[in-house]
């Protein structure tokens, strides 16, 4: 049985994430802050003993590209097998995220996150890592916070949300998939 570790808060996906996988979560709430370069070395180095990371864990002082980022390189350098999953955003698709900057931010760190997981991507199809990482770009996610917002209609349940992780983690090891765009339809 594969080992999880959540880096991000077991609430609303967070809680589906360790309810299905029994994952193993570090966040604020229980003393780590990846905002936090020591933090982010520690977990790094934590993250040696799973076979799967989910980094599910937005900072808007981009805290989450720096732990992916950790993160690899200590799985580079441990010639770490296993899988590494990390949560985008459908935003960084567009080029116009509306007239608040706090949008605009958003979609960059996403944006610069999905690049550099797509970088390391490529080195893992090329054989250099036997590790894969994946982001999931989901769109509107149906969480407390999302259904306050103005424009929400319907969002990506967690359940869905974690077939999509099962689907990954399953995957046969000479299948990588980089990136999961994912959306739900809504009712007609």
């Amino acid at each position: 049985m594969k080992k999880f570790m959540l880096i991000g808060a077991p609430i609303s996906f967070g809680e589906n994430i360790v309810s299905r996988f029994a994952a193993e979560t570090f966040s604020k709430r229980n003393g780590y802050n990846i905002n936090s370069k020591e933090t982010r070395q520690e977990l790094a180095t934590k993250s040696l003993d799973y076979d799967v990371v989910i980094v599910h864990a937005y900072s808007r002082e981009n805290g989450q590209f720096y732990a992916v980022q950790d993160i690899v390189s200590k799985w580079v350098e441990a010639n770490h097998k296993g899988n590494i999953i990390v949560t985008g955003s459908i935003a960084s698709y567009y080029d116009n995220y509306g007239k608040d900057s706090t949008g605009w931010e958003y979609a960059a760190q996403k944006t610069a996150l999905d690049k550099f997981c797509k970088m390391v991507s490529k080195r893992c199809v090329l054989g250099e890592h036997k590790f894969k990482i994946s982001v999931i770009k989901p769109g509107m996610m149906d969480t407390e916070n999302s259904r306050k917002k103005s424009h929400f209609v319907k969002g990506l349940s967690g359940e869905r949300f974690c077939d999509v992780i099962e689907f990954l983690v399953n995957l046969p090891d000479d299948v990588i998939i980089p990136e999961v765009p994912i959306e739900t339809v809504y009712d007609n």
